[in-house]
């Protein structure tokens, strides 16, 4: 698999590639996704919902044809169930506030999320947020979930399905079963799930569930929020004015229905047309297919990495998810992803990974961190471990 993908990826197409290994950052674009944009700017360069002109409706037609490509991907019931945003972000910030929470009820998170899970809801002013403590190991503590749950005031459960810090995978299952006999909602925050292993979010029993195109070979600009008719006939806009209405009076205005009501303004064209080519290029490679790849991948990253005394940190289950965090003694965590990229242009990312609040309980200044795709290699593996030899050596030891 990952040569057949090389070779859709142009950056990767000569020999002086480099060895991208920052895919939980952004992943790299295929040429059907890259065409997909040009078409877009060279033949139909125009809106879509306002004019009633022939480019205007094939813009149209090509958006909602990505939103019900979208749809299926989930396996939701209806492409009407999807919201485009900006990112996960975006789309996590629309729930949050547009739930319309009840004052003086809580939400709750695990005690591993990235920022954009975590802000949104300290925000709040009328509502409280906790955090759930997982183990010693860094797992989640379904028990621990359990007795929070049955103290009651618990209005929304907001969780990662993946985490960006180990590949961990949250028990999201279990815990939506626990949230909604309590009577809470739950929302999901998918970034790093959605790109990497199959989801369907009826199996899941969630309410709502985020993602974002850019991580899994799409244009960047484009998030996704999908949620459950009912629970979206209720939620308010985050941002409100031109496409959201249906009538609008000096006195009052009507909303429109979802998904409308909440994809203000003039939208990022070119990145909603092409997000049905890398939909259709992901579920194209089999995604069961590109997470067993990645498993063995990372597996062997992470093994090599502790055989040369490299710290991985993490939970002890994630090994072998796709990402490893790692630190090396008496080097900086940006130094070191310098030193990967100067010696070896292996490129990942060092600091705190939008995962400020973990490192901080944990007294770390933060990893580097080594994420895989599906047009990642074991001959890539390997050199990466090579050069951390080099920097070894180099560091005399």
């Amino acid at each position: 698999m990952p040569e057949r993908v090389r070779e859709d990826i142009p950056l990767l197409g000569g020999e002086d590639a480099p060895v991208y290994f920052d895919n939980a950052c952004m992943t790299l674009k295929p040429r059907p996704v890259i065409e997909a944009l040009t078409a877009y700017y060279e033949k139909m360069p125009v809106c879509a919902g306002r004019s009633t002109h022939a480019l205007a409706r094939r813009v149209g037609e090509h958006v909602e044809a990505s939103r019900a490509a979208v749809s299926g991907f989930l396996g939701a019931d209806r492409p009407s169930e999807v919201v485009f945003t900006k990112n996960t972000t975006e789309a996590l910030n629309l729930a949050a506030r547009g739930l319309g929470l009840e004052a003086g009820s809580t939400v709750l998170t695990t005690d591993r999320e990235h920022n954009s899970n975590l802000v949104p809801f300290q925000r709040l002013e009328k509502v409280h947020h906790e955090a759930v403590r997982g183990t010693r190991e860094g797992e989640v503590d379904l028990e621990a979930w359990k007795q929070r749950l049955e103290r009651g005031d618990v209005s929304l459960v907001s969780v990662c399905h993946m985490s960006n810090l180990d590949g961990y995978k949250v028990p999201v299952g279990a815990i939506a079963e626990i949230a909604h006999d309590h009577g809470a909602l739950v929302l999901v925050d998918g970034a790093q799930s959605a790109p990497h292993m199959p989801v369907d979010v009826h199996a899941l029993g969630v309410d709502l569930f985020a993602f974002s195109v850019h991580k899994m070979m799409g244009p960047t600009g484009v998030g996704v929020l999908w949620g459950r008719e009912d629970v979206l006939e209720g939620m308010e806009p985050l941002v409100s004015g031109g496409s959201t209405i249906e009538t609008t009076r000096l006195d009052g205005h009507t909303l429109r229905d979802p998904p409308g009501r909440f994809e203000a303004g003039l939208q990022g064209f070119g990145g909603l047309v092409a997000t049905r080519a890398a939909v259709e290029y992901v579920d194209g490679l089999g995604l069961k297919e590109v997470q067993e790849h990645e498993e063995r991948l990372s597996l062997r990253l992470q093994e090599g990495l502790e055989e040369r005394g490299v710290t991985v940190i993490g939970a002890s289950r994630a090994k072998g998810n796709g990402i490893v965090s790692f630190t090396l003694e008496d080097v900086g965590i940006h130094e070191l992803a310098i030193l990967l990229e100067d010696k070896g242009g292996v490129l990942v990312r060092s600091g705190l990974h939008c995962l400020d609040s973990w490192f901080y309980e944990q007294g770390l200044e933060g990893s580097c961190r080594a994420s895989l795709y599906a047009y990642n290699t074991l001959r890539e593996v390997e050199h990466m471990l090579g050069v951390i030899d080099e920097i070894q050596a180099a560091l005399g030891g």
